[in-house]
């Protein structure tokens, strides 16, 4: 029966191909006859004579014309291919929850590829329904309306600018696609690139992304964080960070979480052209989950003049998480005298049980005042 089924379908595949090209062959040839019976009474002549000449200039005009049909049908169908080698046509549905079928192409393959390994590798989890609805809708909502930022970048822009910590609803279940995406031995590598003072020493935010933080540390992830520090704009902006005080507290604090490795760099080490250029870096403020050494998914920020986030991206294409991930790896080649420090735990807190996890969260609070 195995054997059966798909032989079954092939030949009634090419039995409809077929006759598609018979049905159009006839049809054209019938075009034929009828044009050269108009044109026989356009000219005085009898619609149809015995005459060897007569009959044979209908067989001929209906030959003729019966191959225009199968002619633009064929021709249509290798276009059709062509189309087909260039572009995907992704669907995906969401087993045992409420989220619908969606259908959406075309699209560039390769894009349609890496969405589908992102809805599958959520799928697979045990998901609510609402994280997979989500899913499909940042899927559907990208390709109709962010045709040239999926295209040519392989990411989404939200319109939060804080997904996750926002209390708009969709927003709260972008994080929580990561979440659910990420798996036991997996590494978030990340970069801290915004003013602290407008996210992880802002109380509405800080407190909700260091347990979120906490959260995937507890489920086995590891967390390699990269803070910027000394930038030579903000002060001029009074947004003056607290280097010695609240700011070097925070990182400490990350420091000292079991399952993190925390780094410090020099902002002077973006601006500087010729540490830019020797190292390759940029000022790339992002999230990645990264397993087995290849990044699966992230966030990417655009950081304004004054360091905030004004702009958010979920990053699903291949090509844009390996430049964002080869970005992070030449930011940890720099050298100490050239910008880069790594941070050493000085009073390590246990984050896989919920008490260490409270004196964590404690002791943020505290830095916040």
């Amino acid at each position: 029966m195995k054997n059966s089924c798909p032989k079954k379908v092939v030949i009634q595949l090419i039995e409809t191909d077929n006759s598609s090209l018979l049905i159009a062959g006839f049809f054209s040839g019938f075009i034929g006859v009828v044009l050269t019976a108009v044109s026989r009474m356009a000219n005085g002549e009898p619609v149809f004579d015995t005459d060897t000449m007569v009959v044979s200039q209908y067989l001929l005009t209906s030959m003729a014309t019966s191959i225009i049909g199968p002619a633009v049908i064929y021709i249509h169908r290798l276009q059709m291919n062509a189309n087909e080698m260039e572009y995907g046509v992704l669907s995906m549905n969401w087993p045992k929850s409420n989220a619908q079928l969606t259908k959406i192409g075309p699209v560039r393959a390769k894009i349609a590829y890496s969405l589908r390994n992102l809805i599958e590798g959520i799928s697979t989890k045990d998901a609510d329904a609402r994280s997979e609805i989500i899913a499909n809708e940042i899927v559907h909502w990208t390709l109709h309306e962010q045709e040239a930022n999926v295209r040519d970048f392989g990411r989404i822009q939200l319109i939060s600018q804080t997904p996750g910590l926002s209390q708009d609803a969709e927003a709260k279940d972008t994080y929580q696609l990561i979440t659910e995406f990420a798996e036991k031995g997996d590494v978030i590598y990340a970069t801290a690139f915004t003013n602290t003072r407008l996210w992880w020493l802002r109380p509405q935010t800080g407190e909700k992304f260091l347990n979120f933080n906490l959260d995937l540390i507890k489920r086995g992830l590891g967390i390699h964080r990269i803070f910027g520090v000394n930038h030579p704009d903000w002060p001029d902006f009074d947004l003056a960070e607290d280097e010695e005080g609240a700011k070097k507290k925070l990182i400490q604090l990350h420091s000292n979480m079991n399952g993190t490795e925390t780094y410090t760099i020099e902002y002077k080490s973006f601006t500087n052209s010729m540490l830019r250029t020797r190292y390759n870096i940029e000022a790339r403020d992002c999230m990645l989950l990264v397993r087995n050494g290849k990044p699966y998914f992230g966030l990417e920020w655009a950081v304004d003049l004054f360091g905030e986030a004004d702009k958010v991206y979920v990053v699903f294409g291949q090509s844009q998480l390996n430049s964002l991930f080869e970005n992070l790896q030449s930011i940890l080649r720099v050298d100490e005298a050239d910008g880069l420090t790594k941070i050493p735990q000085d009073t390590p807190f246990d984050t896989k049980t919920d008490d260490g996890r409270q004196e964590v969260m404690k002791a943020l609070q505290r830095i916040l005042g």
